[in-house]
């Protein structure tokens, strides 16, 4: 499996080595870094097909509070990758996957001797549910949650600010990932169990 943190780990390194250099070079630096790993999310990330959704899965309405989410961007394309079809209706599917408290924070969780910021903790959030064509509740609503921590650097803020924005777009893709996962694990057996929420595998 691709690793994404790893590529980031050497850009923040690359940029505490050469900081002044990188205050003129930065945008092409992270133009760059950002090909590698869109590159690599497509085999990291399961986003070709390798999902194995069961059959009674294979048609579902996907919704999100927010339309242009790239949370709901990537869960859609992993979809349509793994063979789901997708639908514009909550009516012509017999499942209905929705997204919804998508939210970000950072905060500091550490300063340097000037008082300054000095690392970063980055949490991204999601929560998602599905429900029959009725409109019963058959699992979740469920909470997922990705942290990242990254060092700050007053002297590079541009070279900083690029790679926060990296870093936040690959835990979009993490949680799109999670979501995958936990779709594709739901069993299937009890699909028309009435009254009760499904079990994942």
């Amino acid at each position: 499996m691709c690793r994404k943190s790893w590529l980031i780990l050497l850009l923040s390194n690359y940029y505490d080595l050469r900081q002044r250099e990188v205050l003129m070079n930065s945008r092409r630096a992270v133009a760059a870094g950002i090909v590698m790993i869109m590159t690599l999310s497509a085999c990291g990330f399961q986003l070709r097909g390798a999902f194995q959704v069961p059959e009674a899965l294979g048609t579902v309405h996907l919704s999100s509070e927010n339309p242009g989410s790239p949370i709901l961007n990537s869960v859609r394309r992993a979809m349509v990758s793994s063979g789901v079809q997708l639908v514009d209706s909550d009516q012509d599917a017999p499942y209905s996957l929705h997204l919804s408290r998508e939210r970000s924070e950072k905060r500091s969780i550490s300063v340097d001797s000037l008082a300054a910021a000095a690392e970063f903790q980055l949490r991204q959030f999601v929560s998602y549910e599905l429900r029959s064509r009725r409109g019963e509740l058959l699992v979740g609503p469920h909470q997922l949650i990705v942290e990242r921590n990254f060092q700050n650097d007053i002297n590079n803020v541009v070279g900083k600010r690029d790679e926060e924005r990296l870093i936040r777009e690959e835990m979009q893709v993490l949680l799109a990932s999670q979501i995958m996962r936990r779709y594709q694990a739901i069993d299937a057996a009890q699909l028309h169990t009435s009254g009760s929420e499904l079990s994942v595998r």
